[in-house]
């Protein structure tokens, strides 16, 4: 699994390479925990909680 903080300025999220990622999804507190049910490395859950209030 990859993370990666993005901050959406214009435009779509899409998949741009399908033999690389197969989806992109922007999620707040609650699907995040739908998607990731197990604990994220300490900095990643850190940064998180200070981003996502």
């Amino acid at each position: 699994m990859l993370y990666v903080a993005c901050e959406v300025v214009d435009g779509v999220a899409s998949v741009a390479a399908i033999d690389e990622i197969s989806e992109v999804a922007w999620c707040d507190r609650t699907t995040l925990a739908a998607y990731v049910p197990y604990p994220l490395h300490r900095p990643v859950q850190d940064y998180l909680d200070d981003k996502l209030r």
